[in-house]
């Protein structure tokens, strides 16, 4: 979760960041010129490190699914029983949460 939200916070600082790009566009001087050149490179690197890390998550979970899916065809019924003993806790827990049981 929080390499999703640090993501999305990187997009966010690229898109002002080009914004300011394009406001600089129209100021001149001295500075301007650098600041502009320095700025675009900036802006340039951060994409390329931000598309160099979508890919590494994108390669990471398809790393796991092939894994359980590994996991899954080799040993089927271990699969099978560690799905129904994942489904008995979550209900058992739905049902602690719930509150205690009515009784007829």
């Amino acid at each position: 979760m929080k390499k999703i939200s640090a993501t999305r916070e990187l997009q966010d600082l690229l898109s002002s960041s080009e914004q300011l790009l394009d406001s600089l566009g129209d100021a001149s001087g001295a500075a301007a010129a650098p600041l502009r050149a320095r700025l675009a490179k900036t802006i340039s690197d951060a994409r390329e490190r931000l598309n160099e890390s979508m890919e590494t998550g994108e390669a990471t979970a398809a790393e796991v699914v092939g894994g359980i899916r590994d996991f899954v065809s080799e040993r089927p019924w271990t699969a099978a029983l560690l799905g129904t003993s994942l489904a008995i806790a979550v209900g058992a827990l739905m049902m602690g949460v719930a509150g205690p049981r009515r009784r007829w």
